[in-house]
C-alpha cells in the first residue's frame, strides 16, 4: 500500500530521511506530492520488496530467480519486440531546473539523479542497452554522468568517441517496471536488452520519436531527459552516497551528458531512489543473484533461489540437498560465477527463508556444528587487485542440516488456516495502529484503505 506526504518537504536531506524511515516499516512505495523547488512529485521505493518484483514478472514468492532465467532462456530472437506509437501520451517541455533535485547524502556533490536508466544504442550495430549510473545534475543544465567502463554504455560510448562522435542517450525516470528490471538484468552484449523488457511484459515495447534526438524512446516514461554524451570531454563529480553504505572517491573522469531536451507526461511522477536502501539492493538482487543463479543451475542440481539481500557481496543459496557435499560444489560455483561481488556464500535448506537473515543464522546455528561447516578460501582476489588489496578471500558457510540427522530438525508449525490480523486486533487501539501512528510526525500519512 502506498505512504503519502502531504506536507511540504526540502529536496536537500529531508526527502531521504523520510524514505529511511518509512523503509524500516516495510519499504512501502511513497509519494511526496509537495517537494520545494519544483511542481513534480517524488515517488519512491516503487520496487523495493521481493514479493514485489515477483509480481511484476509471474513469479509466486521466493521462485525470482527460477522465473526470471525461464523468462530470459526463453526469448524468441525473432519475435517483434518493438512496436510504434501512433498517438504518443501528451508530453510537456520542461528544463533540468524544473526538476526535483534530490541531494541524498550529507557529503553528496549536490543534487543526484538515481533512479534514471540510461538507454543507447551500439553506434556500429544499432543493439540497445538499458543501464544505471549517477549523474549530477549541474545548475548549467548539464548532467556529469559516472558510466563504469566495464558497462556496455561505457563501451558504447568509447565507439562513438573513437569516430568524434557524441552518443545520443535517452534517460529514463519513472520508466515501465519491464524497462527498469531490464535495465538491471545480465545478458550477452549482443542482446538488446528492449528484447528483454518485451520478454518481461509479455508483448513489444511501445515506443516513440525523440523530441530532439535520432533515438526511438520508451513511450511509458514520466520522465526523459535526452542528451548528448559529449566526446573527449571530461569533468570531476562526486562524492557520492553509493550502494555499499560509504562515499564513493570523486571520480575526476566524469562523461558529460549535454541536455537537449526535457519532457514530462501529465501529471508526471519523478522516480528517485535512496543508493544503499531497500529499492537500490533490490535492483542489485535482480542484477547479481540472476546471474548467479543461472551459473550455478548449470554445476549443481537442486538450486532453487538465491539472494545478495540485504547482505551484499554475500549469496545466500536454497537448495534441495540430496548429497552430503553439495554446499560445497555451491560454494565453488557461486565464487567462479562472479567473483568480483561474490566474497561470500551461505547455503541453506530449502525450508529457510533466504531474505530473513536472521532465519538464515539460525539455521547455520542449529543444524550442525559451526566449527565444521565453515570454509575459508584465502587470498582469492576480485576487483579490488591491487597490491595490498582491502577486499580479498572468500567464506562459505554450510547452514544446511547435518546429513544422516534429518529427523532431528523438523520444523515446527502451526495447523490453522491464513490469519489475517485485522479479523483479530482491534485498528483503533492495537498494536499496528500505534505503529503507523508514529509516522505522523514526519508528515506521513498511515497507509491508505483503498490499496493504490
Amino acid at each position: 500500500m502506498v505512504q503519502h506526504v502531504r506536507r511540504r518537504v526540502s529536496a536537500k536531506f529531508e526527502i531521504a530521511a523520510v524514505i529511511e524511515k518509512v523503509q524500516k516499516l516495510g519499504a512501502p512505495p511513497i509519494i511526496f506530492h509537495d517537494v520545494e523547488g519544483t511542481a513534480f512529485p517524488v515517488i519512491s521505493n516503487i520496487y523495493a520488496s521481493n514479493d514485489r518484483l515477483c509480481e511484476i514478472i509471474g513469479a509466486e514468492p521466493g521462485d525470482f530467480c527460477q522465473r526470471w532465467h525461464a523468462l530470459m532462456t526463453s526469448m524468441d530472437s525473432a519475435a517483434p519486440y518493438l512496436e510504434a506509437v501512433s498517438l504518443p501520451a501528451p508530453r510537456t517541455a520542461v528544463s533540468l531546473g524544473d526538476l526535483p533535485r534530490i541531494q541524498w547524502r550529507a557529503k553528496d556533490d549536490g543534487p543526484y539523479v538515481t533512479a534514471g536508466v540510461f538507454y543507447a544504442k551500439d553506434p556500429e550495430t544499432g543493439i540497445g542497452n538499458l543501464s544505471f549510473c549517477r549523474a549530477s545534475m549541474r545548475a548549467d543544465g548539464r548532467l556529469i554522468c559516472c558510466i563504469d567502463p566495464p558497462h556496455d554504455l561505457a563501451r558504447y560510448q568509447a565507439l562513438a568517441e573513437a569516430r568524434g562522435e557524441a552518443l545520443e542517450v535517452a534517460v529514463l525516470i519513472g520508466a515501465a517496471p519491464e524497462i527498469f528490471l531490464a535495465a538491471c538484468a545480465s545478458v550477452p552484449y549482443e542482446v538488446d536488452e528492449l528484447r528483454v523488457a518485451a520478454a518481461i511484459a509479455g508483448k513489444p515495447i511501445p515506443m516513440r520519436l525523440s523530441a530532439s534526438l535520432a533515438l526511438d524512446i520508451p513511450d511509458e516514461t514520466e520522465c526523459v531527459i535526452e542528451g548528448r554524451i559529449l566526446p573527449g570531454v571530461r569533468e570531476r563529480e562526486g562524492p557520492f552516497g553509493e550502494y555499499m553504505g560509504y562515499y564513493g572517491p570523486i571520480n575526476e573522469n566524469g562523461y558529460v551528458l549535454d541536455v537537449t531536451a526535457v519532457t514530462m507526461r501529465d501529471n508526471a511522477m519523478f522516480h528517485g531512489l535512496l543508493c544503499g536502501g531497500a529499492e537500490d539492493l533490490c535492483a542489485l538482487d535482480v542484477a547479481f543473484a540472476t546471474r548467479t543463479f543461472s551459473a550455478i543451475s548449470k554445476r549443481v542440481k537442486g538450486v532453487l533461489d538465491v539472494t545478495c539481500n540485504p547482505m551484499f557481496f554475500c549469496s545466500i543459496v536454497r537448495i534441495d540437498k540430496t548429497y552430503p557435499t553439495q554446499p560445497a560444489d555451491v560454494f565453488q560455483a557461486v565464487f567462479d560465477a562472479n567473483p568480483n561481488y561474490n566474497f561470500a556464500c551461505i547455503v541453506v535448506d530449502r525450508d529457510v527463508d533466504i531474505r530473513d537473515i536472521g532465519a538464515v543464522f539460525k539455521a547455520f546455528l542449529t543444524r550442525g556444528r559451526v566449527d565444521r561447516r565453515v570454509t575459508i578460501i584465502d587470498d582469492a582476489r576480485g576487483w579490488d587487485d591491487g597490491d595490498d588489496p582491502l577486499y580479498a578471500g572468500r567464506l562459505g558457510i554450510d547452514a544446511t542440516t547435518t546429513w544422516g540427522r534429518e529427523e532431528n530438525f523438523d520444523p515446527v508449525s502451526t495447523p490453522w488456516p491464513d490469519i489475517r490480523l485485522e479479523d483479530y486486533i482491534d485498528p483503533e487501539g492495537g498494536r499496528i495502529a500505534k505503529i503507523f501512528s508514529e509516522t505522523e510526525g514526519s508528515g506521513v500519512e498511515p497507509f491508505v484503505a483503498s490499496g493504490e
